[in-house]
This record gives C-alpha cells, sequence and structure tokens, in this order.
C-alpha cells in the first residue's frame, strides 16, 4: 500500500496526541466537572493540543512533553507505578507505530478510511502484542490486582440487540466486590422511592453512575475518579451499619484501576462505533480476541521458562521485578524477528516454527 508520500491522508501526529488527551478522560469534558486541575493548566494544556493539532513549533519536541504530561496525569490518580509503567508503555508502542506508517506509507483512501485500514492493518494486532508483553515486563501479576471475572472484560460485547461496554462491565464488578449495589455504593442508605432527596452531591453521584453504567454517555475520568472515590468516603461514615462498608485502601486503588481501563477502552469503542458502526467495531473485538488466542500459548510457554529461573536468581538478588524484565527481553528480540517474517507473507504467529 507504499504511494507517493505527496498522498498522506494520515492525521496528524498532533492530532493524534490530542486524540489521545481526549479519551484518556483527563481534561473536563463540561465545565462544572471536578477535576483538581488549576484553570491555567486547563488552559495551557488546551492551547498546546492546539498547536500540536496544526503541527506549530517543534512537533516532535512537543508531542514528547505532551506525552510525558499525559503520564504524569494519570500517575497522580493511580496508585501502582507498575499499572502506569504499563499503560505509558503500550501507548508509546502505538504511537511508535503509527509515526512509523505516517513516514513509510502513503494512501488516496480518505482520512476517515485510512484510520480505518490502520486499524485492521496496525493497531489491532500490536496492541495484542504490547499488552501481554508490558504485563510481563514490569511483573504487574505481582501487585495482585482483582478484575472482573469476564477474560475479556475489557472489551464491549457486540450483539445484534445491544453493545455493553466495559465501564458497564466494570461498574457491576466494583459494586459487588464492595459487597454492595449502585444505589448504596453512590448513596448509602438512599431509600430510591423518597421524593425528596437530602443530599444533593450524593444523588447528582448516583444519578451520575446510572447514566455512564447504561452507556448513555461516558464521563470524563476526572469525572469518574471523583465520584467513586467521594462514594468510598461516604460508604466509609454513613451512621448505618447496615449501609456502611470500610472498602480497604488497596481495595480502593484496584477498583480505580480497573475503572480506568475500563473507561479507556470504553471512549475509544464508542468512538469507532460512532464512526464506522457496530458491526466493525465488532470486527476489531474478534480480531483481537484472535489475536489473543494465537499468543496465549507462547506467553504461557514463556512463564513457564522463566519461573524455573526466576527462582534460582530471587533468592541471590531479591530483585524479581527486575528479573522478569531482563529474562524476557531476549524472547521478545526474538519475537520481533517472527513479525518481521510475517510481513514477508508467513503466517505471523507461526512464523519461525
Amino acid at each position: 500500500m507504499t504511494l507517493s508520500m505527496t498522498n498522506h491522508r494520515f492525521p496528524t501526529l498532533g492530532k493524534t496526541i490530542r486524540y489521545a488527551f481526549d479519551v484518556c478522560g483527563v481534561l473536563p469534558r463540561k465545565r462544572c466537572e471536578p477535576d483538581g486541575l488549576m484553570e491555567e493548566d486547563k488552559k495551557r494544556m488546551q492551547k498546546r493540543l492546539e498547536r500540536l493539532a496544526n503541527e506549530e513549533g517543534r512537533l516532535t519536541e512537543n508531542c514528547g512533553a505532551a506525552i510525558e504530561e499525559l503520564g504524569s496525569i494519570i500517575s497522580a490518580t493511580l496508585a501502582s507505578p507498575k499499572l502506569t509503567l504499563w499503560l505509558g508503555e503500550v501507548s508509546m508502542d502505538l504511537f511508535d507505530v503509527y509515526n512509523a506508517v505516517i513516514r513509510t506509507e502513503g494512501t488516496y483512501l480518505t482520512e476517515r478510511d485510512t484510520v480505518r485500514w490502520f486499524c485492521r492493518t496496525h493497531a489491532v494486532p500490536r496492541l495484542v502484542v504490547s499488552v501481554r508483553k508490558h504485563l510481563l515486563r514490569f511483573n504487574v501479576m505481582s501487585e495482585g490486582l482483582l478484575t472482573p471475572p469476564e477474560a475479556d472484560w475489557y472489551l464491549p460485547t457486540v450483539t445484534d440487540e445491544k453493545t455493553t461496554w466495559p465501564l458497564e462491565k466494570a461498574m457491576h464488578w466494583a459494586y459487588a466486590v464492595c459487597d454492595t449495589n449502585q444505589t448504596n455504593f453512590h448513596y448509602p442508605g438512599k431509600n430510591t422511592r423518597s421524593a425528596r432527596p437530602e443530599c444533593p452531591e450524593q444523588t447528582q453521584n448516583l444519578e451520575n453512575a446510572g447514566s455512564w453504567r447504561t452507556g448513555r454517555r461516558t464521563p470524563s475520568w476526572n469525572s469518574l475518579h471523583w465520584n467513586f472515590s467521594r462514594s468510598f468516603e461516604r460508604l466509609a461514615s454513613v451512621p448505618d451499619a447496615k449501609h456502611r462498608r470500610e472498602i480497604p485502601e488497596k481495595l480502593r486503588a484496584n477498583v480505580l484501576h480497573v475503572l480506568f481501563v475500563a473507561r479507556l477502552s470504553t471512549d475509544i469503542c464508542r468512538s469507532i462505533s460512532d464512526t464506522y458502526g457496530p458491526a466493525f467495531l465488532s470486527q476489531l473485538v474478534s480480531q483481537y480476541q484472535q489475536h489473543d488466542a494465537w499468543l496465549a500459548p507462547e506467553i504461557a510457554r514463556l512463564q513457564e521458562c522463566l519461573q524455573g529461573h526466576l527462582s534460582t536468581l530471587a533468592g541471590r538478588t531479591g530483585d524479581t521485578n527486575r528479573l522478569w524484565w531482563e529474562l524476557s527481553e531476549p524472547y521478545w528480540k526474538w519475537f520481533a524477528d517472527r513479525l518481521l517474517a510475517a510481513e514477508r507473507g508467513q503466517d505471523w504467529h507461526r512464523a519461525g516454527d
């Protein structure tokens, strides 16, 4: 599909960075949303993103600075450094692939159809590998994070009747793991039939949660984080022991981690569905699941191999995290060679067999 560079119809790098800020939900979507950001910070970020989208100034340098700032904003709301690193590396992998493609590929397609082609040809295959790869490299499993029981909870479930978004799955799980329900979590002790609510804030939190869970709209991350954080506090302080729940700090952080990933996936997938239709979204989900199923045996063999080395070496150094990184690195270099062979015409998951 390589054509003249003058025929590029790819969104600019600046636009992709602005899109990343948007789907991560770190900038408020409504003026009244609580976000913890100073007004001057918001204006500065908006101005930087606008300049990036217009490709003004030093593009590469400004893109790098914007990505670092996005990572800093996210890490301030997530308690697990490993999870933050994982998210950052997966994002950078996708950005690097996109950057390489726009430098080497050209297309006569419209920008809309070019993005559609990129998703199928490059984004999904790379995303599958990056998610698995960096979970291992950063030893995220050692965090002992709980997740919803469905294996693909972070992907939407698309049927002819409806689309169930990851955020709905995550919120349903969050209430269950906190041993409560949606109403009691956001408004402990509320009588759902009462005509005159006593607490406007909790009433609004409950209404927002209902809107988000049913998919009527997707919140910014700031709003979602604030709502659940405030609800945790209220849930622990309600006088009625029947409705009170003391949620441990580790579980609170765990819930917020799951919600962040689910909200991010929901926002991206909804934009795909709105632009290209539910059928195309369903194709991408199926493609992701198929590639992930192909990769799973590889990952299982790698983990089994590394565990033997880790049990021996960890006792000497005590730095298991570093060992996961160093011992897995040769494998991923070899795997990259296999992907290169696949690009030359071999079946990507069998290359090198």
